[in-house]
């Protein structure tokens, strides 16, 4: 796992990899504990199951600080999660424009 940390408003989130259990019949990939700000990422995972385990979990922490309900939450995670890695990962010009890096 490469990042260690978000940050978002004056907020930080430690970042790590562990082992998750998930629900019966599941496999958990990631989660967020609110009380520790924390995101834990399934350690097995591949690389790019990783990196979208960890955006599902950003938009979590996004969703949160912006008052959004928990099941319309994992709604609008799992709905945003695929489309917005492809942003992320075709259009480096335009996320180095909007994140004012030259």
């Amino acid at each position: 796992m490469e990042p260690k940390v978000l940050k978002i408003g004056i907020h930080k989130y430690a970042i790590s990899e562990a082992m998750l259990d998930g629900d019966e019949g599941s496999q958990k990939w990631g989660g967020t504990d609110w009380d520790e700000s924390t995101i834990e990422i399934h350690k097995p995972l591949c690389k790019i199951n990783k990196r979208l385990a960890l955006l599902h979990e950003v938009l979590h922490v996004i969703f949160m600080h912006t008052g959004i309900q928990q099941d319309e939450a994992e709604r609008l995670c799992n709905e945003m999660e695929y489309p917005l890695l492809e942003v992320l990962t075709k259009n480096e010009e335009v996320i180095r424009y909007i994140g004012g890096y030259k």
